[in-house]
């Protein structure tokens, strides 16, 4: 795309929508409720949240969007949570 010209600004731009298309019909497909958190790279990515928020302001959805600075360590608290109710698991079996 950028051999061909377009700014780059704008092709990031189409995959900042693709995904908050993606994020949107997954969240209904869910039926999922506001808030909605975003963890990991996503919630440090202010062009992704930006994008976010203009897609529930021009479609009219009831979700707010929400991110925290902490939010990068979801992924691994939900493995040491994981990890730990594994553990017991083999514990108990053993």
């Amino acid at each position: 795309m950028v051999s061909r010209g377009i700014d780059t600004s704008d092709i990031v731009k189409g995959i900042h929508l693709a995904i908050s298309d993606r994020i949107f019909k997954m969240l209904s497909t869910l039926k999922a409720n506001s808030p909605v958190l975003l963890t990991i790279g996503m919630a440090k990515d202010k062009g992704l949240l930006t994008t976010l928020e203009e897609t529930v302001k021009s479609k009219n959805l009831l979700y707010e969007i929400k991110s925290s600075t902490d939010s990068m360590f979801a992924g691994s608290l939900g493995a040491a949570i994981l990890g730990g109710f594994r553990y017991e698991r083999l514990e108990e079996a053993s």
